[in-house]
């Protein structure tokens, strides 16, 4: 020990010698856990760091985070006041103001041919005779349904089932004579029983036990009419499906004929009662694509466009690109995923997903993780001509006036995205695309049927081209899923129509009427209702 002792202070400067004889020995377990506890606390700090990066990420979309400073020091270079830079109003939210206002002459033009149902007159209602009239998309739906609501409570009005019950609403398309998708089984509570004539219909029984019931053919699509937000389809692909999973399909229909649909909406609290008051519907219907597209349950989704209609005129649609889920029993239900918004003048826009959760702080200004343009990112949308064929025409001057006013260092990206966005519709919806103009007609003619100020008109376009209504929405939340200066647009053209309309005291009752033309009363169709199949 001594050795080792004077072998180190050999090796020591004389300088160190009286330090070296203060010191204890050192022992090498002693080393090596000092040095295994500077390990600990280095790898304490670096898994610290690692968190606080991935908490970064998720909550504050890191990336977008450094892709706004890059923007803003670009800022610094070409400021906002600069030739070169972008305009505050943007060439999408021009082409939308310029848009709605074609639509809006058009819809003025054949106002004689439009009546509005009295049900949905919101000149009825007390808040827009208020000092702040709506000014939001769910301000004007949470009128509609308050308005509901009270017509409900206090005089027993529930017209409103022509959407919230799939069995009203398929008489009421059978009564406009509108294609749909063939319903050959329809059931309210007190038909369905306990889920034995269901066992029966399914396992092909129900000729001996029911005679006036016809054989289920398969495939099929049941639907339970009082649960909405894709909670209430499934798929029955084949009769050995059916068999073997029967006692699954009476249980899944049996639960969902019990249960009363709550709403979780930002206007729940006044549209839940108007679901608490709907009778139990059970739908069996034709599938309206059976060819297999691929999949367990693609067979039971055809092309749907969501149709929004203002004052009978159809005026955009929504096209979803893809969905999660199936409609296949036990598994999740699908979802929508990034949607396409299609006009009638060839122009189409793709809204850029939103983020699963937006940064608090530092991304709500940019609110889509995919596009690396400004522009895109912030408005979520970007626009492109969607009835020109890429490989017949490379839509460059469409694609300088979807990109205008992007700054230089961006424009090659813009231009980019605007060529990828393109392909991918025409890819997916360009055969389709030859079906929009019955679509239109179909939609206006619903909406003109039922004197709808605003209806949204889904539809089904199968691979054949054909059209068949889906089902219809009134209170939609699409509104809310553009951006800020589409939305506006949208709540003008809805309440464009009731300015003008002669003063009076809003109250239950009240047949105050639209400016936009007449309103009338009784059952559907409206007197002005035309459609010729």
């Amino acid at each position: 020990m001594r050795g080792d002792a004077l072998g180190r202070k050999r090796l020591l400067p004389k300088s160190d010698d009286k330090k070296l004889a203060l010191r204890p020995l050192v022992n090498r377990s002693s080393l090596a856990q000092a040095r295994w506890t500077k390990l600990r606390r280095c790898s304490r700090g670096g898994l610290c760091c690692l968190c606080s990066c991935l908490f970064l990420l998720v909550f504050f979309d890191l990336g977008v985070v450094l892709n706004n400073l890059l923007i803003d020091l670009d800022n610094l270079v070409s400021p906002p006041g600069a030739p070169s830079a972008r305009p505050e109003e943007d060439r999408g939210a021009r082409r939308v103001r310029e848009y709605m206002e074609r639509q809006w002459a058009q819809a003025s033009k054949r106002r004689e041919s439009f009546l509005l149902w009295d049900y949905f007159d919101l000149k009825a209602h007390e808040e827009l005779g208020h000092r702040k009239a709506p000014g939001t998309w769910s301000d004007l739906i949470i009128a509609r349904m308050a308005l509901w609501a009270k017509r409900l409570k206090y005089a027993g009005d529930n017209r409103f089932v022509i959407e919230k019950d799939k069995c009203a609403m398929f008489r009421m398309l059978r009564q406009l004579r509108l294609p749909h998708p063939r319903v050959r089984l329809e059931w309210r509570a007190a038909d369905y029983g306990d889920g034995g004539r269901l066992r029966s219909y399914l396992l092909g029984e129900a000729d001996a036990k029911d005679p006036g019931l016809e054989r289920c053919a398969y495939p099929a699509i049941l639907k339970v009419g009082h649960i909405h937000q894709q909670k209430s389809t499934i798929f029955l692909p084949s009769e050995a499906d059916a068999r073997s999973r029967v006692d699954d399909y009476v249980r899944w229909t049996t639960d969902r004929m019990r249960e009363k649909f709550v709403d979780r909406a930002s206007w729940a609290a006044q549209s839940n009662p108007l679901y608490a008051s709907i009778d139990a519907c059970l739908i069996v219907q034709d599938v309206v694509n059976p060819g297999d597209f691929g999949g367990e349950a693609r067979a039971a989704r055809p092309l749907e466009l969501m149709v929004e209609v203002f004052w009978g005129r159809a005026v955009q649609a929504v096209l979803t690109v893809d969905a999660e889920g199936e409609l296949v029993l036990g598994k999740p239900q699908y979802k929508n995923t990034a949607e396409f918004v299609v006009l009638r003048d060839g122009w189409a826009a793709y809204k850029w997903p939103y983020l699963a959760r937006d940064g608090k702080f530092f991304s709500r200004r940019y609110t889509n993780p995919r596009s690396h343009v400004r522009a895109h990112r912030k408005a979520r949308e970007s626009w492109f001509r969607y009835d020109t064929d890429p490989a017949v025409d490379d839509g460059a001057a469409d694609a300088d006036d979807a990109c205008e006013g992007v700054r230089a260092t961006e424009r090659a990206t813009c231009l980019a995205e605007y060529a990828d966005v393109r392909r991918m519709f025409r890819a997916k919806y360009g055969d389709a695309s030859n079906s929009f103009p019955e679509v239109w007609r179909v939609c206006d003619a619903l909406a003109t049927g039922v004197g709808a100020d605003y209806v949204r008109c889904d539809v089904f376009v199968a691979p054949d081209g054909s059209v068949a209504v889906n089902e219809i929405s009134l209170s939609s939340n699409w509104g809310n899923a553009v951006s800020d200066a589409w939305q506006r647009e949208l709540v003008k053209l809805w309440t464009r129509g009731y300015d003008g309309a002669d003063a009076c005291t809003p109250h239950l009752g009240s047949r105050c009427g639209a400016a936009f033309a007449g309103v009338y009363e009784g059952d559907l169709p409206s007197p002005k209702y035309v459609f010729k199949p």
